[in-house]
């Protein structure tokens, strides 16, 4: 197993701010090395609506041929929370 933990900071219910960090490994050998992180910030809006700006970053340390090691996202999702 690889490291894995979640921050998350709550400021009231109008701003939250959050990263996690995932990564998993094969029992093949050391180059099946798999990362994921999550880093965003989720603003409540009105009446329960809320918005996210979100980046992913993931890593393969051994990938497919012809694909890259690390991928990268732009998150920006509108939502309604409970």
């Amino acid at each position: 197993m690889y490291p894995v933990y979640s921050v998350t900071y709550l400021s009231g219910s109008d701003l939250i701010v959050f990263h996690r960090n995932d990564g998993f490994f094969g029992f093949t050998g050391e180059d099946n090395l798999f990362v994921q992180t999550r880093n965003g910030v989720r603003v409540g809006l009105a009446a329960g609506l809320v918005t996210t700006v979100q980046y992913d970053v993931e890593y393969d340390k051994s990938p497919a041929p012809g694909r890259k090691t690390t991928d990268r996202a732009l998150g920006l999702t509108f939502g309604y929370r409970f």
